[in-house]
């Protein structure tokens, strides 16, 4: 199966778990309500495990760009450097030679773009209470509670920036019996960045549980703090092919012409990779509904939101070169350079099911 259809799957896969969190949450928010739920527990520590669905979203940029070193013409007769090709519109782009021979010329054109990813994810939280910090009037008695939870996403891999229509290398299907195909008739050149973060997202978060009654239900509000980890790999990619019409207008010694379009083509194919580690801090937000209790164990639905300010690095640069020689052009080294930036902030809508174990 095709990487990008095992992720599409894995990416519907964990948000049909997400829906079937929220099912199951919205069976147990009508257990019968507790009325002793509170007081059987004031002065107690309260553990709990919840089961979480997820979503991510932070906007990403990418550029990209591709150059050979030598740019003009090259010593040897009429023998052009092979990388850029003139005007694609012309029968015969080899009368269009770029820039000088001592500086790099452009291989592929550059491009840029931008994202916003958007991905779903499931996770295991484990949670843990204090007992109250101060009694209030109307039953306000705020908690200090701390979590942390391990997730694992199912984001689809994105392709920010890109031009051309990267591939294999292949001349285009014809009933010609010649080899007339210039470099601009090559099928599979082009150019992109790839972003996928990978399978698991480390979080933890300190805040203050702040309960209200309402209908003999206990809603608890809490604000919170909250870290964030997870790593992002980058991938840059170049394809291209060069045919060796660039030297067909003449001999190595100037005589008599030759074919204008030559046999053999150079396939030049560029990739790099790299690891961006994302750590984010900032402020979030939680409802907790306590639905009611079976046994020593409360059970509640809750709806939270975060965002996070992230810390280090959130750029990525990539390089990748390759020196080509012989099939009829001349040596040269070609190079890829692959650029990849998140945003300043990134964000979190988390919902799930909570478990309380609250003994009397």
């Amino acid at each position: 199966m095709p990487v990008r259809v095992k992720t599409r799957v894995r990416s519907l896969t964990a948000s049909l778990s997400v829906a079937a969190l929220l099912c199951c949450g919205s069976s147990i928010a009508f257990a019968a309500p507790d009325e002793t739920t509170e007081s059987s527990v004031l002065g107690d520590w309260i553990p709990a495990l919840s089961l979480t669905g997820n979503f991510h979203a932070q906007k990403h940029q990418s550029s990209l760009s591709s150059s050979c070193d030598i740019g003009g013409p090259g010593s040897g007769g009429g023998l052009l450097a092979p990388c850029t090709q003139g005007d694609p519109t012309k029968p015969d782009p080899r009368g269009d030679p770029p820039v000088a021979a001592d500086q790099p010329a452009a291989m592929r054109d550059s491009a840029d773009g931008s994202d916003l990813p958007f991905w779903p994810g499931i996770g295991v939280e484990l949670q843990l209470t204090s007992p109250v910090v101060v009694e209030l009037p109307l039953g306000i008695n705020p908690r200090v509670f701390v979590n942390t939870e391990l997730s694992a996403v199912f984001p689809p891999e994105r392709t920010i920036a890109t031009e051309g229509n990267l591939g294999v290398i292949r001349e285009p299907q014809t009933s010609a019996d010649t080899p007339a195909i210039p470099t601009q008739a090559l099928q599979g050149a082009g150019s992109h960045t790839e972003s996928l973060p990978q399978t698991f997202q480390y979080s933890a978060q300190v805040g203050i549980v702040i309960p209200l009654k309402a209908g003999g239900r206990t809603v608890n509000i809490k604000p919170s703090f909250g870290w964030s980890q997870w790593r992002l790999d980058v991938t840059g990619r170049v394809s291209a092919g060069i045919k060796d019409d660039v030297n067909g207008t003449e001999s190595v010694l100037g005589s008599t012409p030759l074919d204008p379009f030559g046999t053999e083509t150079r396939e030049i194919y560029l990739k790099a990779t790299d690891t961006l580690v994302v750590n984010g801090i900032g402020p979030g937000i939680e409802v907790e509904y306590v639905s009611g209790r079976f046994g020593d164990v409360a059970a509640a639905v809750f709806i939270g939101a975060n965002a996070y300010k992230v810390l280090g690095d959130r750029k990525v640069e990539l390089d990748d070169a390759v020196t080509k020689t012989g099939q009829g052009l001349l040596d040269d080294t070609y190079r890829g350079h692959w650029e990849h930036k998140i945003d300043p902030w990134f964000y979190r809508l988390r919902l799930g099911l909570r478990f309380h174990y609250m003994p009397n």
